[in-house]
């Protein structure tokens, strides 16, 4: 048997909240960070991945843990719709499509830290 902290009340050790005073009696890991052994994650900010894309295409994508995908938006992708839309410019579809591009990009990098984070949440470690 345990005891409350707070009003000194006995519980039993499958109580998660003292039935006594409301007093939590275990400790629960905040959303923030958390721990599994030695090592700790901590979330990633969706809107800074967004940011990132913004920014740099791909950036956000590495920030979010995949560093492949990223790599490949920043030193593929991006060149070769550059590179494209500079040889086709009097056509109005290569002008659009770095700017989908672009926004996709943001829109990717924010669904990838969201990943990120209910799968850490869920099983405590990262998902990839």
């Amino acid at each position: 048997m345990a005891f409350c902290t707070k009003c000194g009340k006995e519980v039993t050790e499958e109580m998660n909240v003292c039935p006594n005073c409301g007093n939590p009696l275990k400790v629960v890991p905040t959303r923030k960070e958390i721990s599994t052994s030695s090592v700790t994650f901590g979330t990633k900010n969706s809107g800074l991945g967004a940011v990132l894309s913004l920014l740099i295409p791909g950036l956000g994508q590495i920030y979010a843990g995949r560093i492949g995908r990223g790599l490949i938006f920043l030193f593929l992708v991006v060149p070769m719709t550059v590179i494209i839309g500079l040889f086709l410019w009097f056509l109005f579809l290569p002008l659009f499509l770095p700017l989908a591009f672009w926004i996709w990009n943001i829109y990717d990098a924010y669904n990838i830290c969201n990943q990120y984070n209910r799968s850490l949440l869920a099983t405590g470690s990262p998902p990839w």
